[in-house]
């Protein structure tokens, strides 16, 4: 099998209403495959590391009325070098 020795992206575009001052609106994902990195509009939510646990990112501040670009990029599990340095998980609070 050669698919664990390149990168991949994926994308999907999705349209959504903003939502309210008071709504929590989270993207969760369950099992993102080893390394990746996810970003909505253009805005880094954070990175993942393994995928035996589930991810869940506040978009809130980031979703847009309309089209919003989501991209998951996966790195190969052959590259060893995104484990050796420290993982920094972030979220779109920490842009503002």
């Amino acid at each position: 099998m050669w698919t664990h020795r390149t990168d991949w992206r994926r994308t999907l575009d999705f349209g959504t209403a903003v939502p309210g001052p008071d709504e929590r609106v989270d993207l969760v994902f369950d099992g993102l495959d080893t390394v990746t990195t996810v970003e909505l509009n253009g805005i880094r939510l954070g990175t993942t590391a393994t995928v035996h646990r589930s991810h869940r990112f506040d978009v809130r501040r980031v979703l847009r009325e309309g089209s919003n670009p989501l991209v998951v990029d996966f790195r190969s599990v052959l590259d060893p070098a995104p484990l050796t340095r420290p993982l920094m998980l972030r979220s779109a609070d920490d842009l503002r």
